[in-house]
């Protein structure tokens, strides 16, 4: 049995994309920001491209790539300097948010090297977060229902509202907060995921959070047609829920 050359190169292809671990299509522009900010000498920018990575899924390699550079280049000379500290301690986050097992490696060099107590810190905790951002990563790319009317980042958001991690729905939250353009048919994902949880809430503080954040998100939609959901919302007899749904409902009217 013969095969052509061009089949087998499909083959080949396949095999290396299966491979390969799922990366999350982030535009050109957003890869340039980040990667922009991890190149300024600014720890505050540093510092706050850190937290949308570590939010944002599984990235482009060369963002984790920069930050294991700065982060092998940091950690053995830092010195008081809070600032710095600060910096590298978010860079471990980032390292750790791949979620792939590879970055132990450095992460463990790093915490038994490093002059700071709290730059030890942060990196022994990074080497335990690396199984959870995996799973993480893993319910963030799932592909198995896209919605075509949404971009790749937006069919994220809807994966991470949905979750039962409420750490990822309160981190879909937050992003879709922050953005500047949201596709409307997000926020339809936001009330209905806010109906149908705020109910069986009870005292799980990390679960009103999310719920809270939710709430922020539908406040910043601009419609008033989600005022509905959150008068209903604004119910319940949990004080920070009701007072963030009251603030929402604030900001629609």
């Amino acid at each position: 049995m013969k095969i052509s050359v061009k089949v087998l190169m499909v083959l080949i292809v396949g095999l290396v994309m299966i491979s390969q671990p799922y990366v999350v299509s982030a535009d050109s522009s957003e890869s340039e920001t980040l990667l922009a900010a991890l190149n300024s000498r600014s720890s505050s920018k540093i510092k706050n491209a850190a937290k949308i990575i570590t939010r944002s899924g599984r990235l482009d390699d060369q963002i984790y790539e920069k930050a294991v550079q700065l982060l092998q280049n940091g950690y053995a000379d830092v010195d008081s300097d809070s600032k710095k500290v600060d910096e590298l301690s978010w860079l471990c986050k980032v390292v750790a948010s791949a979620g792939e097992p590879k970055y132990k490696a450095l992460l463990l060099e790093v915490a038994e090297n490093t002059p700071s107590g709290k730059l030890e810190f942060y990196a022994n905790q990074s080497i335990e977060l690396i199984a959870e951002y995996a799973e993480r990563n893993q319910v963030m790319t799932n592909d198995g229902q896209l919605d075509p009317d949404l971009t790749s980042r937006e069919n994220q958001y809807v994966n991470m509202l949905q979750s039962d991690n409420t750490a990822l729905v309160k981190d879909a939250a937050k992003l879709i907060c922050r953005s500047t353009t949201i596709n409307p048919k997000l926020y339809d994902v936001v009330a209905e995921e806010l109906t149908g949880r705020f109910r069986e809430i009870g005292g799980d503080r990390e679960g009103v959070d999310a719920l809270a954040w939710l709430c922020k998100a539908l406040g910043g939609s601009g419609d008033t047609k989600y005022l509905t959901t959150l008068q209903l919302v604004a119910t319940t007899d949990n004080w920070k829920l009701a007072r963030n749904a009251g603030t929402a409902i604030e900001m629609l009217q």
